[in-house]
């Protein structure tokens, strides 16, 4: 019964904690991922980004698991492409330069596409890099499917497969673009190098901070300890937490690890069972996010337009 209160009582202080700190406004003083007056939430953040890491995950598979490269990331495409040059294999290696070029043109295309706005702004709407990049997806699955077989490995030096694996990474080049902040802050969504060290920093400086007074003065820290009760000391500590470590940003990058390895067990299964026919299923989910976005830009529009109205 006293474990049942304990934990009610810390459910309650944590409650009160997060609506005390206000941390969408401390985010935006201290550079984090949100930003308070923006027409986007949180957890539009959230679930857009964890829905595009999900998608990046299996076409990335898929990229793997057919062609033997991955589209999703631009390092070791150009580790093999220099260790496939080193080695006189300059077909090969030719084929995954062009790739770093297409993810290049990729995020280029989604910038003209949004005019040079990040997707703050309420002139752009980032539905139509995500319709194109889902009519990419949708010709790889197309046209691929009637000449790649289930689990097949594709030859990248044939002209075909080298289209098929550069128009992925272009489509990926595209998504990596689109969540781009007004503060330059860009929530990645096709590799997860950026992702985990964020994670590992979050959770590096949580520990150095909260035993950093424990080794100044380890006598004065646990007499002071033994004074308070569990409650009080577990508040202050998530109290101290939300303050200075922004748990939506540690939360927004879980979510976006989680989301990428979930697509990549998907698409590595579904390569395997129906080929490129796996790649419908990220076309579906861009193409609902896309219409989704246009009625909530529509709609946030009309209210901008009527604000400005009421406002003359």
């Amino acid at each position: 019964l006293r474990i049942g209160q304990f934990a009610g009582t810390v459910l309650d202080d944590v409650i009160e904690i997060k609506d005390d700190v206000n941390i969408i406004g401390y985010a935006r003083e201290t550079g984090g991922i949100m930003t308070s007056g923006t027409n986007r939430s949180y957890y539009d953040y959230l679930g857009v980004g964890s829905l595009l890491a999900c998608v990046a995950g299996v076409v990335n598979a898929v990229g793997f698991s057919g062609f033997g490269g991955f589209v999703t990331h631009v390092s070791g495409n150009a580790t093999r492409a220099a260790v496939e040059y080193s080695e006189g294999h300059f077909l090969v290696a030719g084929v995954f330069f062009v790739g770093i070029v297409f993810f290049i043109s990729g995020a280029f295309t989604t910038t003209l596409l949004l005019r040079g706005h990040s997707i703050e702004s309420q002139k752009v709407t980032y539905a139509f890099p995500v319709l194109l990049e889902a009519l990419l997806i949708g010709c790889v699955a197309w046209f691929g499917s009637r000449h790649v077989s289930p689990g097949q490995t594709l030859e990248i030096t044939r002209l075909k497969d080298a289209w098929f694996l550069n128009l992925l990474t272009f489509a990926m080049g595209m998504q990596n673009a689109i969540i781009r902040q007004g503060s330059g802050t860009i929530i990645r969504t096709t590799h997860m190098t950026g992702i985990v060290t964020d994670l590992g920093i979050a959770m590096g400086t949580v520990v150095s901070r909260s035993s950093a007074e424990f080794f100044k003065n380890p006598k004065h820290f646990l007499q002071r300890q033994q004074n308070q009760d569990w409650s009080s000391l577990l508040k202050g500590r998530i109290h101290t937490i939300y303050q200075r470590f922004h748990l939506e940003r540690f939360f927004l990058h879980t979510s976006l690890l989680l989301s990428f390895l979930l697509g990549a067990v998907l698409g590595t299964f579904g390569y395997l069972r129906v080929g490129l026919k796996v790649l419908t299923a990220p076309l579906i989910a861009l193409v609902l996010l896309a219409a989704l976005e246009l009625v909530n830009w529509r709609k946030r529009t009309s209210q901008h337009e009527h604000e400005l109205q009421n406002a003359r």
